[in-house]
């Protein structure tokens, strides 16, 4: 048993770790995602470049709510911009966006984050799901119509 112990020791710990540092390293892998992977035309990649850069450098840029909202405004601007091309990851940025400045706005934004992350997961592969059923009878409804002529 105690070869069980040092593991949930470490378990125990890096919980701990990611309940004080999570929320602050996810805000900040967002910004170097949107760093990492401009999006939008030049006019538009440019703001939210700017911003990701300075939500990077300066805490309070980091923790602004507005920021935030910005960025999921500059992103969901992308989403209309490529209107009807646009890929379904660049609708869940500016959701993301959009959650995390929310969170922003409430008395726990951590817990408030985590509640929406989850939230976007479960509805990420419920359409999914969803879009999938569609489709097979879609598709099976269209063969056999093709057969039977």
């Amino acid at each position: 048993m105690s070869g069980a112990e040092p593991s949930a020791g470490r378990r125990a710990s890096l919980t701990a770790w990611l309940d004080g540092q999570g929320f602050e390293l996810t805000l900040r892998l967002t910004l170097l995602a949107l760093l990492l992977e401009p999006v939008g035309q030049w006019d538009v990649r440019a703001l939210v470049l700017l911003v990701a850069l300075a939500g990077l450098l300066h805490e309070g840029v980091l923790r602004a709510w507005w920021s935030w909202l910005l960025l999921s405004a500059l992103t969901g601007w992308r989403v209309i911009d490529d209107w009807p091309l646009s890929d379904n990851h660049a609708y869940l940025l500016s959701y993301w966006c959009l959650a995390i400045g929310l969170a922003f706005l409430t008395r726990d934004p951590p817990k408030s984050l985590a509640r929406s992350a989850r939230s976007l997961v479960t509805l990420v592969f419920a359409f999914a799901f969803r879009g999938r059923q569609c489709c097979r009878r879609t598709t099976s409804t269209a063969a056999s119509s093709a057969c039977s002529s």
